[in-house]
C-alpha cells in the first residue's frame, strides 16, 4: 500500500484516490490484510483522472511486466505478470484492482435482482461510493496520502459513523435499508453467512427479517455465482456445520434446494462438489434438508434419516468408513449373483439390502466379508432356478407380517404337485402338439420352480402371494379344460398353468393372505402416525411425521408411470378401439411381459412415486382410467418398482376426465388439512382447471397451491401382432370385436362404405353448425353452440377412413404425407372434448372429404423414367422419386447403402431391405438432413441429390440402423450395446484446462485468455470486440468433459444415445471407418466375436489385413 500511496503522491491525487472495504476491516480486527481494493474519486478530481488513468501511472511504476484491462464497469484490472518482491512480499501473478467511485442501479420492481450485476453504473463520490456497500464495516478507508508511512500510522475513515462501532460489537447492519441492499444482489446474503462463519458476527432483527423476506432471490442471480459462493465460502469452510442452522433459520437453505430442483446445472455442480466432503457435513446437510444433491442421495428418505442418526454418534473415521461404504457397499456382487442366480433385474437389489445392513450395523463398513454374510442372509429366500421368467422376487418378510403364515396348505402343494405331474407328460417329449415357446407363452414350463416350492409347502414371500393373486384373476377363464382335451388333460395348456400357481386352493389361500397383508399395512400406517412425536424427537426435519395430511398427490398410470403401447393401422382398424384396454389381455402378454423391463417405465415419475408413497406426510393416490379389472395386475406390476399407494381409483364406466376431476374432489373432501395437491399426468393442460376447480369446491377455498407434472414420454413401439406372436385369426377377432379384414378386398369395401357415410356425416354436421351460425373458430374456442353429436360421429368415421386408408396404403404417394399426417392429428387429439376436437381438425376434416376424388393408386402402373412417382425396385427394396429431378444419382445412393449392409456382415441386417425409399426434396421438412427414417410408418426418405458425398451415404446406412434396432436386433445385444453406451457416457475423461494466450473457441464470442488467477480460478478474457470479461474455471468443466467425453465416441453425435451411438457405429461400419476400441466393441456385441477375436481383428486392421 506503500508503494501505491508513493504513486498518488507523486501524481498529486493522492488526497482523493482511497483504500476501501477488507483490507481496512481486517486491519481493525487485527486480522492480516489479503486483498486491496482501491477506489478513485473521479468526481473530485475531474479532467479524465479516472481508475484506468491511476492505472497507467501504476503499471509505469511497477518496475517488472505488467499490463492492464478495463471491464464495463470501469474497473481497471492489472496483472503484474514478471517478478517482483516488495517489503519481503512475492507480488509475481498478482492481481491489483483499481475502481471508480460510482453509484449503481440494480433495477426496480420486478427486475430488481435479475442479476446480481447493476444494470446502469455511474460515476459519484466517494460518500455515494461507500454508501452502496452491504454492510457498515466495509464502509471505512484509508487515503492514500495517509499510508505513506504504514496502515497502522494512517487515520481509519468511517463516513457512515457506525462501520467502526459495529465491527467492534461485532454486529452486521447495512449502511441502508436492507431490503434494498439485498434486492439489489442477492448473493449479498451468503456473504452475510461467511462473514457469521469467519467473524463469528451477529445478525440484527431488522437484518434477519430482511433475508427471511428476500432469500427467494437467491435464485435470481447466476447459479453459478451462488454455488460459488455455497461452495467455496460456507461449505468448503471450518464453519459450514455451525452456520448451517442460522441458513436455515433465515430460509436460504429452503432457497437453495428450490434452486435444486429447478436448476439441472446447479445440482450437477452441488453433487460433484459435495463428493468426498466429511460424513458429519453431509449428515447436517441433510439433517437441514439439502437431500438431493448430496453423496448419499441413492438412499431412500427413511435411509437417510438413518444415516442422519447413526453419524451423529460415530468417530469422524467411523464416519467416513460408513459414509463411503454407503455410496458403494463393499459385497462381493459375483458370489452373490452367482449363489442366487439373480437375473440382470434382480441385482440392483444388493445394494439397497448392504445399505440396510450398513445402517443397522455401521462395524460391518470395514468388514466387507461380514456385509457380504448379511446381504446373503437377507437374500436367502430367493429362487434359484434359472431363466424361470416367474422368478419370485423373495426376501425375508417384514416384521408387520409375523402374525401371517406364508406356508402354503396341504391343499395348495397337492394341486400343484398335480400340475407338475400333467407337465411332464407334455414336456419335452411329449407336448401334446404346441411348442415350448408357445407353452412358456402360457406359463407351462416357466413357473416350475414356484411349482415346486408349493408343492414341497416353502415359505414364500409377499411378493409371491400378490403375484399369485394377480395371475388368477387374469387368468379364470383359462383354468377349464376344454372338451376336445378332456381326455388328455396335459393338453390344456391354461388348465395346467392354474394348477402349478396351486389351483382354486391357491386362489383362496392367496387372496387370504393378501388381505391379512393389506389390514397389516393399514395397522402400520395408523402406529406410524402415532409414533410422530418420538420419531421427530428423534429425526427432526428430516423424517416429518403427521398425524394429517397436508399434501396430495395423484398419478395416472397409462402415459405417465407406464408406457402404453401405440396402436397402429394394421393392428386396429376398428373404429372403437379403446374397447381393448378395458380387458386383462392389455397388460398381459403377448403385449407386456409378465415382468417388464425399464423401457416400459417413465423413471422421471416412477422415481417421484417412489418417494412419494414412502412420505408419511403424504397421501399417495392413483386414479386411472382403467377399470377395476385390472386392479390385481395394476398392484402387481407397481409392486415390481416397489410402489404401494395409499389409495388406487379405477374408472367405473364414464370419461376419464369427469371421472378423475370426481374422484380429486372426492379425496380433497374428506382431507380438508391439504394444501398442495401434486397431479401427475399426461393428459392435456386443459384438464387441470377441471382439477382445480374439484379442489377449491371440495374445500371452499381457493388457496390450494396445485403443482402438474406433464408427462410427454415417447409410447412404446408396438410389440404384440398377429405375424409376430402366432396369434390365431379367430383370437385376433374376438379381441377387437369384428370379422377379420386381411384381404386387401375386404378393407377396400370398408374404406368404400366409411367414406360414404363419413362425407354424409361431414355434410350433416356443417348444415348443422350453420343452422347454429357457428364456424370452426367458434368450436375450437370452445364457444360452439351446436350439440356434440354430429362432430362426434364425423369423428368416428374420419379417423376411421384415415386408418384403412394407410392399411392397404391405397392413397396416392403423393397424398400420402398428408393423409398420414392426418391418420397423426386423429390418434393425438382424441382425448379432446368433440367440440375442440372438431375446430381442431377441421382442415383434416375437409381433406378426409375430398379423398374420394383422388386417384387411386392401384389403378395405374407407376409412372416410368423421371417423372415424380418412378419407382426402381432394389431386390426388396421400393425406391420413389417424390422430385421432379432425375434420381439416378440418388438411386445409386440408396443401391450402396443396401450392398453395403448386405456385405456387413451383421446378424440377420439383411431384413431391413425391404419397403419404401422416398426420394424428396427436402427430408422431414428440415432442410439440414440428408435421410430420415419414420418408425410409425416404417419408410425412408433420402434427399435428392445430384452427386452424393459419403457422409449422405453414411446417413442412409444410420437410417437403416434405426428401423433393425427397433425391429431385427436381438434383445440380448441391444441391452449389451445400451450398458457400453451407459459406461462410455459415465466415464471420466481427460481434459486440459486452457491457457493464458489460448482462443476458447468452444465459447460464444471466441474470447481469448488474457490472464488466469489460481486463487480464484477466474479466467480473464477479451473478446473478438475488445469487451473483456471473466470465465470461471468450474463454468469451463461441463464443457471440456462433453467435448472429451465425444471424442471417446466414434462421432459426436453418437454420445446422443445408445440408439443413435449404435447407427453411426453401423455406418462407419459398413464402410470401414470404424477404428479403436469402438470397432472391437461393435464385433464382440453386435457380431459376437469373442474379445480375443476383437483384439485380434483389431491388430489386422493395423496392418491393412
Amino acid at each position: 500500500m506503500r508503494f501505491l500511496s508513493s504513486v498518488a503522491v507523486r501524481a498529486g491525487v493522492a488526497d482523493d484516490v482511497y483504500v476501501v472495504g477488507g483490507a481496512v476491516r481486517d486491519f481493525v480486527m487485527g486480522r492480516p490484510i489479503k486483498d486491496v481494493d482501491v477506489v478513485v474519486d473521479a468526481v473530485a478530481l475531474g479532467r479524465g483522472r479516472d481508475s484506468a488513468w491511476f492505472a497507467e501511472l501504476v503499471v509505469r511504476a511497477i518496475p517488472t511486466a505488467s499490463s492492464y484491462v478495463t471491464n464495463q464497469y470501469g474497473v481497471a484490472i492489472i496483472t503484474v505478470k514478471g517478478p517482483w518482491v516488495l517489503d519481503g512480499h512475492d507480488l509475481s501473478g498478482e492481481v491489483i484492482e483499481i475502481a471508480n467511485a460510482r453509484k449503481e442501479s440494480y433495477g426496480a420492481g420486478a427486475d430488481a435482482g435479475k442479476g446480481y450485476k447493476p444494470t446502469d453504473v455511474q460515476p459519484a463520490t466517494i460518500t455515494e461510493d461507500v454508501e452502496r456497500r452491504e454492510f457498515t464495516f466495509n464502509t471505512m478507508l484509508w487515503r492514500l496520502r495517509d499510508l505513506t508511512h504504514g496502515p497502522d500510522k494512517a487515520e481509519v475513515i468511517d463516513l457512515t459513523g457506525c462501520g467502526l462501532r459495529d465491527l467492534r460489537e461485532g454486529v452486521m447492519r447495512c449502511p441502508r435499508d436492507p431490503d434494498i441492499v439485498f434486492a439489489d444482489d442477492p448473493t449479498r446474503m451468503l456473504r452475510l453467512i461467511k462473514f457469521v462463519g469467519r467473524y463469528g458476527f451477529k445478525v440484527p432483527p431488522d437484518v434477519a427479517a430482511s433475508v427471511r423476506r428476500n432469500a427467494g432471490r437467491i435464485a435470481q442471480a447466476p447459479w453459478e455465482a451462488i454455488a460459488t459462493l455455497l461452495v467455496h465460502d460456507v461449505i468448503e469452510k471450518p464453519y459450514a456445520r455451525r452456520v448451517l442452522p442460522l441458513m436455515r433459520d433465515l430460509g436460504l437453505i429452503d432457497a437453495i434446494v428450490g434452486m435444486v430442483s429447478r436448476t439441472p446445472p446447479f445440482r450437477s455442480y452441488l453433487e460433484r462438489e459435495l463428493r468426498g466432503k466429511p460424513a458429519h457435513l453431509v449428515a447436517d446437510l441433510l439433517s437441514h434438508g439439502l437431500q438431493d444433491p448430496t453423496p448419499v442421495k441413492a438412499l431412500t428418505p427413511v435411509q437417510r434419516a438413518l444415516f442422519v442418526e447413526v453419524v451423529t454418534g460415530l468417530s469422524e473415521i467411523d464416519a467416513e468408513l460408513l459414509s463411503n461404504a454407503l455410496q458403494r457397499p463393499p459385497v462381493d456382487n459375483d458370489a452373490l449373483i452367482r449363489e442366487f442366480n439373480l437375473k440382470p433385474v434382480d441385482r440392483g437389489r444388493i445394494a439397497p439390502i448392504a445399505r440396510d445392513a450398513l445402517l443397522d450395523d455401521p462395524t460391518l463398513a470395514s468388514d466387507a466379508i461380514a456385509l457380504t454374510d448379511a446381504v446373503r442372509a437377507a437374500l436367502s429366500g430367493v429362487s434359484r432356478v434359472a431363466g424361470d421368467r416367474h422368478m419370485d422376487r423373495l426376501a425375508a418378510a417384514p416384521k408387520k407380517y409375523d402374525h401371517i403364515d406364508f406356508t402354503p396348505p396341504k391343499s395348495v402343494a397337492e394341486a400343484a404337485e398335480k400340475g407338475l405331474e400333467l407337465r411332464q407328460k407334455a414336456s419335452p417329449s411329449n407336448r401334446g402338439g404346441f411348442t415350448p415357446a408357445q407353452a412358456a407363452k402360457e406359463g407351462i414350463g416357466s413357473g416350475v420352480q414356484r411349482a415346486v416350492n408349493l408343492k414341497n409347502r416353502d415359505t414364500v414371500s409377499p411378493d409371491v402371494i400378490r403375484q399369485m393373486v394377480a395371475f388368477f384373476s387374469r387368468h379364470e377363464k383359462n383354468k377349464d379344460i376344454p372338451a376336445d382335451k378332456k381326455g388328455a388333460p396335459w393338453n390344456a395348456k391354461g388348465y395346467v398353468a392354474w394348477l402349478l400357481w396351486g389351483g382354486d386352493p391357491g386362489r383362496r389361500w392367496a387372496e387370504k393372505v393378501r388381505d391379512q397383508m393389506d389390514a397389516a399395512d393399514e395397522a402400520e400406517k395408523d402406529k406410524g402416525k402415532k409414533a410422530s412425536s418420538d420419531l421427530e424427537a428423534a429425526w427432526g426435519h428430516t423424517l416429518r411425521v403427521a398425524k394429517t395430511y397436508n399434501r396430495i398427490v395423484m398419478y395416472d398410470f397409462d402415459g405417465t408411470l407406464f408406457k402404453s403401447w401405440e396402436k397402429t393401422p394394421d393392428w386396429w382398424p376398428d373404429q372403437r378401439p379403446y374397447s381393448f384396454f378395458s380387458r386383462p389381455e392389455s397388460l398381459d402378454e403377448p403385449c407386456v411381459p409378465d415382468h417388464p423391463g425399464n423401457e416400459y417405465w417413465i423413471n422421471k415419475a416412477v422415481q417421484a412415486a417412489q418417494e412419494d408413497t414412502h412420505d408419511r406426510n403424504t397421501y399417495s393416490v392413483l386414479i386411472t382410467g382403467r377399470v377395476k379389472v385390472h386392479a390385481d395386475r395394476v398392484a402387481e406390476l407397481l409392486a415390481q418398482k416397489g410402489i404401494r399407494f395409499d389409495k388406487m381409483m379405477f374408472n367405473p364406466g364414464m370419461s376419464a376426465s369427469k371421472f378423475k376431476t370426481l374422484a380429486l374432489g372426492q379425496l380433497l373432501a374428506g382431507h380438508n388439512t391439504v394444501s398442495e395437491v401434486t397431479i401427475w399426468e399426461n393428459e392435456n393442460q386443459s384438464h387441470y382447471a377441471a382439477y382445480l376447480a374439484a379442489a377449491s369446491a371440495a374445500l371452499g377455498r381457493s388457496d390450494i397451491k396445485v403443482v402438474v407434472h406433464n408427462i410427454h414420454e415417447n409410447a412404446i413401439p408396438l410389440a404384440c401382432g398377429p405375424s409376430d406372436f402366432g396369434i390365431g385369426e379367430a383370437r385376433v377377432a374376438g379381441m377387437f370385436s369384428r370379422s377379420d379384414m386381411s384381404t386387401p378386398e375386404q378393407v377396400q369395401a370398408e374404406f368404400d362404405h366409411n367414406l360414404v357415410m363419413y362425407r354424409r356425416e361431414f355434410d350433416d354436421a356443417m348444415r348443422t353448425m350453420a343452422r347454429y351460425g357457428d364456424t370452426p373458430e367458434t368450436w375450437a374456442a370452445g364457444n360452439a353452440t351446436v350439440p356434440a353429436t354430429s362432430a362426434f360421429t364425423t369423428f368416428i368415421h374420419g379417423r376411421t377412413l384415415a386408418y384403412l386408408a394407410a392399411q392397404v396404403k391405397q392413397v396416392p404417394a403423393q397424398h400420402r404425407r398428408t393423409f398420414e399426417v392426418a391418420r397423426r392429428e386423429f390418434a393425438r387429439t382424441r382425448k379432446f372434448d368433440y367440440p375442440t376436437w372438431f375446430g381442431k381438425n377441421i382442415a383434416m376434416l375437409r381433406m378426409m372429404y375430398d379423398v374420394g376424388s383422388w386417384p387411386n393408386v392401384a389403378d395405374a402402373a407407376p409412372p416410368e423414367g423421371d417423372a415424380p412417382g418412378a419407382v426402381t425396385l432394389i431386390g426388396s427394396v421400393r425406391v420413389v422419386n417424390q422430385t421432379a429431378q432425375d434420381p439416378a444419382q440418388s438411386v445409386d445412393l440408396v443401391r450402396r447403402a443396401t450392398r453395403a449392409l448386405s456385405d456387413s456382415g451383421v446378424p440377420s441386417i439383411t431384413k431391413v431391405l425391404y419397403g419404401d425409399v422416398f426420394i424428396v426434396g427436402e427430408v422431414a421438412r428440415k432442410k439440414t438432413l440428408a435421410a430420415w427414417y419414420f418408425p410409425d410408418r416404417d419408410i425412408i426418405e433420402v434427399l435428392s441429390v445430384k452427386r452424393f458425398a459419403e457422409h449422405q451415404l453414411r446417413a442412409t446406412i444410420h437410417e437403416f440402423g434405426h428401423r433393425y434396432w427397433r425391429k431385427f436386433m436381438s434383445n440380448d445385444a441391444k441391452r449389451a450395446w445400451s450398458s457400453h453406451h451407459t459406461e462410455m457416457s459415465y466415464a471420466s475423461p481427460t481434459y486440459e484446462f486452457p491457457k493464458v494466450g489460448d482462443v476458447l473457441d468452444y465459447v460464444g464470442g471466441h474470447p481469448k485468455v488474457l490472464d488466469f488467477s489460481p486463487s480464484t480460478g477466474a479466467y480473464l478474457v477479451q473478446m473478438d470486440g475488445g469487451l473483456t470479461g471473466t470465465i470461471y474455471k468450474h463454468q469451463l468443466v461441463k464443457v471440456l468433459r462433453s467435448r472429451a467425453l465425444q471424442s471417446s465416441f466414434p462421432t459426436p453425435y453418437a454420445a446422443t444415445d445408445a440408439e443413435e451411438h449404435f447407427c453411426e457405429s453401423l455406418s462407419l461400419f459398413c464402410l470401414g471407418n470404424l477404428t479403436g476400441s469402438n470397432l472391437a466393441a461393435f464385433k464382440t456385441i453386435v457380431l459376437g466375436e469373442t474379445a480375443e477375436q476383437a483384439e485380434l481383428s483389431l491388430v489386422a486392421s493395423w496392418f491393412g489385413r
